[in-house]
């Protein structure tokens, strides 16, 4: 059973795992059943909150992090974004540029990201992570930062988890900011899940492949 499969890929904590935390038997049942699970973290500056959010995806984990890291097809999968413009930095790290489309009466957003990915562990004990921050003093948005981690579990499954904090500045109250990070964390990891079947990540594509 997944829950199973859950249990070992989570030995002693949530920190082993390089989760954000561990799911209660109830928050197992739910991510047994394909939901995310998403918790929102203690208040912070202005009452600003860290969302987390955790679910099971069907994709191993080195093709999700193919599909994270390929950071100019953003655009097809991360909500409200309709731009991106990336500058690579290294072989494992790169400036994205980006641009969020929000509905009325929310401000559009643009700024820029560092993001640095890597893989910790090796074989069955692997964990795959990318994490961003804000660039200091870029867009008209004060802060943003997050990071994924991936769990390779049986059956070429695997344990996503997503952690998100944005800080947009401007007179945003602090409660609209947390509810839109709750809702986002679904959609991020359902969007990665999508993207993550396209051709272009399978190993076997060829380079440029759609």
């Amino acid at each position: 059973m997944l829950l199973v499969a859950i249990a070992l890929a989570l030995p002693g904590s949530a920190a082993h795992a390089g989760l954000p935390f561990v799911p209660t038997a109830a928050e197992q049942r739910r991510l047994d059943h394909g939901e995310a699970v998403v918790r929102m973290g203690p208040a912070q500056r202005g009452g600003l909150r860290e969302g987390m959010a955790v679910a099971v995806l069907d994709s191993p984990p080195a093709r999700l992090h193919r599909a994270l890291v390929d950071l100019d097809h953003y655009n097809e999968w991360v909500p409200f974004l309709s731009r991106t413009l990336v500058r690579r930095v290294a072989d494992s790290s790169a400036e994205q540029e980006q641009w969020l489309h929000l509905r009325a009466p929310l401000a559009d957003r643009h700024y820029r990201l560092r993001a640095d990915w890597w893989i910790e562990g090796g074989g069955a004990d692997a964990r795959w992570r990318l994490r961003w921050r804000h660039v200091p003093g870029s867009g008209n948005l004060r802060d943003h930062r997050g990071e994924w981690t991936l769990v390779g579990l049986a059956e070429g499954r695997t344990l996503a988890a997503c952690r998100l904090y944005v800080d947009p500045g401007g007179h945003w109250p602090a409660w609209l900011t947390n509810r839109i990070v709750a809702r986002a964390l679904p959609w991020l990891l359902d969007g990665l899940r999508q993207q993550a079947h396209r051709w272009r990540y399978d190993p076997r594509a060829p380079a440029g492949a759609e």
